[in-house]
């Protein structure tokens, strides 16, 4: 099963006015699969969309009690509380933001993605473009070589990740 192709297949479904089979199609997948958090994190941007962030916070707080912070599944805690963290700061929530992306790059200290993402978040919650430009430098020095490097054999880091990070750190001219 390639659970990307999941998470594509619920955006066609949506994009052909199908949100409620995507919805049912994601929930089948995750019940017995929290692990899955690309599916998660695509579901929860689809709930957003549509209004219902509440139900999106709601699946990735009770996933989080099925995906304890250990070995196995370090990676798919980290990336569901990131889910939460993006969220909550969507919702104007900042603080509870800041706090998951903080527990998710504790989780996962050498996940270039996490401290991007803290770049990201800091920069929306607070406004601090200094603060998330040094972020955003550090997360690229502490990248690992290999698979997580950007000069490394494979990419992790994806083009929507590196535009959200661009767009997330333009300076906003003073009212």
């Amino acid at each position: 099963l390639r659970v990307e192709l999941v998470a594509d297949l619920g955006r066609v479904m949506t994009l052909q006015g199908r949100p409620t089979d995507a919805d049912a199609m994601y929930e089948r997948l995750l019940t017995p699969h929290p692990e899955f958090w690309s599916v998660r994190e695509q579901w929860a941007l689809a709930m957003l969309q549509s209004g219902d962030a509440a139900k999106a916070i709601t699946e990735a707080e009770a996933a989080l009690v099925r995906l304890p912070p250990e070995r196995f599944s370090r990676t798919a805690h980290a990336r569901t509380r990131l889910t939460l963290s993006r969220l909550y700061s969507a919702l104007g929530r900042g603080e509870d933001a800041l706090a998951q992306i903080a527990e998710a790059v504790r989780v996962r200290p050498d996940d270039p993605i996490l401290h991007e993402s803290v770049a990201a978040i800091v920069y929306q919650v607070r406004h601090d473009p200094v603060g998330a430009s040094w972020r955003k430098k550090r997360s690229a020095s502490r990248a690992p070589p290999g698979k997580y490097s950007r000069s490394g054999p494979s990419r992790s880091i994806r083009p929507s990740d590196q535009t959200c990070i661009r767009v997330s750190l333009r300076v906003v001219p003073a009212a």
